[in-house]
């Protein structure tokens, strides 16, 4: 696991001098993801093996990011070190829907991202494709 002082040492060293407050979020099977702030500025950094992971990121928000679509801006790909690939992304307010499976507040939302993802598509919500 990277430490969130590594990261601290790589964003002063790479990205900007500022960076600071930077706090562990979490990791899954390939990434982990770290917040930190540049002034009153919120950002994610995540690391993980594949770069190609952060370009699909880079091409989803290029393509379809939207009000209705919310896709956090990349700011940045790049090594990290030998192995490892970084993003950094602007935050943007969210919720992990996994954490109480008994909260379905996110429901209307998570239709109304899909209703916009088909719009997109140029077929229907109710498409049976």
């Amino acid at each position: 696991m990277i430490s969130a002082e590594s990261i601290h040492y790589f964003l002063q060293a790479n990205f900007d001098s500022r960076a600071d407050h930077i706090t562990f979020l979490n990791e899954g099977w390939f990434s982990q993801a770290f917040a930190f702030n540049i002034e009153d500025r919120a950002f994610i950094f995540r690391v993980n093996e594949y770069e190609e992971d952060f370009l699909k990121d880079q091409f989803a928000y290029t393509h379809f990011a939207s009000s209705e679509l919310p896709i956090p801006k990349i700011i940045g790909v790049g090594k990290f070190d030998d192995q490892k690939y970084f993003a950094i992304t602007e935050c943007c307010e969210g919720k992990i829907i996994l954490e109480d499976e008994t909260d379905t507040t996110f429901v209307p939302s998570l239709f109304e991202a899909l209703d916009a993802l088909h719009a997109l598509l140029g077929r229907p919500a109710d498409s049976a494709e």
